[in-house]
């Protein structure tokens, strides 16, 4: 049963992010949608093609030009996501232990409603700014392969680690920690 769980856990995102890529090649407005074969860490997507939900701290877009000298977590996700739905409460709770330091979550929410997406910030009281991402095209600038999956910006703007799969706030804060100026006590996380 535990072994079934897992794998249903691992291949419903999978599956669903073959159909967000599928779905993708088949809308009328085709936006050169596809794979990111040629994404590596170091590299950033020069823009957002999303619709933004919640105002980001820097205005009213989410740009990622912005945010450099930060630290940042890309987080996509969705709401009928099952393990995206386990981790939310802990990326919530990442980022308020991280909200003094200069440190910003962004999360892009994979083919989901901006009613589904609005209930699912309230449930979880998520503090920091998501973008829709309607047709998976941001997953795709990306290289993202299943959700959730998160990305680590550091302050000069490099991606310098993807994180396919939920994580646990102990992971989370030593991933950030490794890579911040700044110490928090993680021992008692």
């Amino acid at each position: 049963m535990n072994r079934l769980k897992a794998l249903l856990i691992i291949l419903i995102p999978s599956l669903i992010l073959v159909a967000i890529v599928t779905f993708g090649f088949f809308k009328e407005d085709k936006k050169n949608i596809g794979v990111n074969n040629n994404f590596a860490l170091g590299e950033i997507p020069k823009y957002f093609d999303g619709k933004l939900i919640m105002e980001a701290t820097s205005g009213n877009e989410v740009n990622l030009q912005k945010l450099k000298g930060k630290i940042v977590l890309i987080d996509f996700w969705s709401s009928w996501c099952a393990p995206c739905i386990a981790e939310a409460e802990t990326l919530a709770s990442t980022y308020d232990r991280w909200n003094d330091y200069d440190v910003e979550f962004v999360g892009i929410a994979i083919w989901d409603t901006e009613p589904e997406v609005s209930n699912f910030i309230k449930k979880y009281n998520i503090n920091y700014p998501i973008v829709i991402d309607d047709f998976g095209q941001i997953a795709v600038d990306f290289g993202v392969a299943a959700i959730p999956e998160k990305i680590l910006i550091d302050k000069n703007g490099k991606i310098v680690k993807k994180i396919l799969g939920p994580s646990s706030s102990k992971d989370l804060n030593n991933l950030i920690a490794e890579i911040s100026e700044n110490s928090l006590d993680l021992s008692i996380y």
